[in-house]
């Protein structure tokens, strides 16, 4: 119900989708298809919402999972039909928590169990104590830097410094300031 009503204010339209159909779509991407060095984003991506998609969805008898519905844009991807995707549960001490919990409850538990569970998705629970001692949107920006190395071996160091100064560097400034900088 709180999906829906998120949907109707054209907030978390994906949830929704993906809760109420098992479908997600992403038909737009600024990828450079001569560029084979790097897979699109919905490959390097693919890891990280098989763990959402098993936190956002009950698994069945027996444990198993239903298939989600992607229509993702890529190179060589015709979007004739979506790929079915099995949810895949991230790695969680004492298990994946239950959706309703991680929604509605309050409390400190709840805020470290939410962070461990999305940390998790990305594959990244084991930095939880030093990702936790940043301001949130550099800490958002690290698990997604850290993530990018991980899925991406063609990142090179010149790479990871831009990123790097891009949100350490460049953080705060204004337009003004941005369009001084000299090369």
């Amino acid at each position: 119900q709180l999906a829906k009503e998120q949907h109707i204010q054209s907030e978390n339209y994906t949830i929704f989708n993906i809760l109420s159909n098992g479908e997600i779509e992403c038909s737009n991407s600024l990828e450079d298809e001569c560029d084979t060095e790097i897979p699109g984003q919905a490959l390097i991506y693919r890891p990280a919402r098989q763990h959402i998609y098993s936190v956002l969805l009950e698994s069945g008898k027996g444990g198993a999972y239903p298939l989600v519905k992607e229509w993702f844009v890529y190179f060589g991807n015709p979007l004739q039909q979506p790929e079915l995707i099995q949810p895949v549960k991230p790695s969680i001490p004492g298990g994946t928590p239950n959706l309703k919990t991680l929604w509605f409850a309050k409390g400190p538990d709840v805020e470290r169990q939410r962070y461990s569970t999305f940390l998790a998705c990305f594959h990244l629970q084991d930095g939880m104590e030093e990702l936790q001692a940043l301001e949130a949107p550099v800490a958002a920006f690290c698990c997604l830097l850290a993530y990018l190395i991980m899925q991406v071996s063609s990142l090179s160091l010149e790479d990871l410094n831009a990123f790097v100064a891009l949100i350490l560097c460049l953080k705060g400034k204004s337009a003004a300031q941005l369009a001084g900088l000299q090369v």
